[in-house]
């Protein structure tokens, strides 16, 4: 009897045994196909296994796992619910800081940053060990960053770039820190930390951009020469880049200023081709008039006037067209059809601040005639 009560025991022993492996063979695999990035598999295994052993001590392990899997599949509910099956928890104080971060990231991309920062804060002041204290941290400054807090946001950035130099966020913090500065107008500021960033992480994909913020840096500080140079570096990075228009407008501006009216018409001439923004297409025109005028080119500038009329008709762009074709026939002392130009102009905007000039131009008229 007492054998077979051994045997009995030493069969459950092994049973146990060989469910318990079987249960931590069934999690890894459910960990590996997640840090491979096979989301769908790895929420599939994870369901699985917390249906199956519903006692495990990885229950809310596999629960925070199976929230991020549904957050990279952009399941937002589902992964908001698992993390707050973790946040609800008392008996994991390990895992409530991820729940609290990646609850956070939730409210980040749904837009809510208000709550989202609430999250990251409970984090830092919290969790000082956190394993995620730097993430909450950067995503703190991209909060602030986005509800257009400059000022908050370049301190939080500032902080990461200081308190994390090796980590790859720090990179795109000090980036973030000259970018504010920039958006502050506090240039001079902004152009410092640019340099220094474009010196201490030459590889940067951020490179680019900031010699596009330091060439209009130098363009609102009229040294024309000097933006010229950083934006065709900054161009010359990411010709492909969503800023490369802004950097190719701002150029033919600087060519106008110092007077190379020809380069700056063909720069010009490219902006308003290639350019689906109404305001760089409508100014570009804008900026062809000008330098059609400057090379004496009446009937160019005239024609460029009427384009810009008819393509953009109800724009600030559209007023000035107005302006400068009235202003050219004055100019020309072709009165007549300056003076109906102008009350076109007149009689199209209501608006003073698009019908001075064009009430200008009609007094000059009438002096003349």
């Amino acid at each position: 009897m007492r054998y077979i009560t051994a045997i009995i025991v030493i069969l459950l022993s092994v049973s146990t045994c060989f469910a318990q492996v079987n249960e931590e063979a069934q999690f890894l695999f459910a960990k590996k196909a997640f840090t491979d990035g096979f989301y769908g598999l790895a929420q599939e295994n994870l369901e699985y296994f917390l249906n199956k052993y519903t006692g495990t001590n990885h229950i809310y392990e596999a629960h925070l796992l199976l929230g991020r899997c549904f957050y990279y599949q952009n399941n937002l509910k589902k992964s908001s619910y698992e993390f707050n099956i973790v946040l609800s928890s008392l008996a994991t104080p390990d895992l409530q800081d991820g729940a609290l971060y990646w609850i956070g990231e939730i409210y980040y991309r749904s837009g809510d940053f208000k709550k989202a920062l609430e999250s990251y804060q409970k984090i830092i002041e919290g969790y000082p060990a956190s394993r995620y204290l730097s993430y909450a941290v950067y995503s703190k400054a991209c909060a602030y960053y986005r509800l257009g807090f400059m000022e908050d946001a370049a301190a939080a950035f500032n902080d990461v770039a200081l308190r994390y130099p090796f980590e790859r966020i720090a990179i795109e913090s000090q980036f973030k820190v000259g970018e504010c500065a920039y958006i502050l107008g506090e240039y001079e500021k902004a152009q410092a930390s640019l340099k220094n960033f474009i010196e201490r992480y030459p590889l940067s994909e951020k490179v680019a951009q900031s010699h596009y913020l330091i060439g209009d840096i130098n363009f609102t500080q009229g040294r024309y020469a000097d933006s010229i140079n950083s934006l065709k570096r900054g161009i010359s990075i990411s010709p492909k880049a969503r800023w490369s228009i802004l950097a190719f407008f701002r150029m033919a501006q600087c060519y106008s200023k110092i007077k190379d009216y020809d380069e700056s018409i063909k720069i010009f001439e490219i902006c308003f081709k290639e350019s689906n923004n109404p305001f760089i297409a409508s100014n570009s025109l804008l900026g062809l008039i000008r330098n059609y005028v400057e090379k004496g080119m009446v009937r160019e500038a005239l024609n460029a006037c009427d384009e810009v009329i008819a393509k953009f008709p109800k724009t600030e762009a559209a007023a000035e067209g107005y302006y400068m074709k009235a202003k050219i026939l004055n100019d020309e002392n072709r009165l007549k059809e300056a003076e109906e130009v102008s009350l076109r102009g007149i009689d199209k905007f209501s608006s003073p601040s698009k019908t001075g000039k064009l009430h200008y131009e009609l007094g000059r008229t009438f002096i003349k005639e």
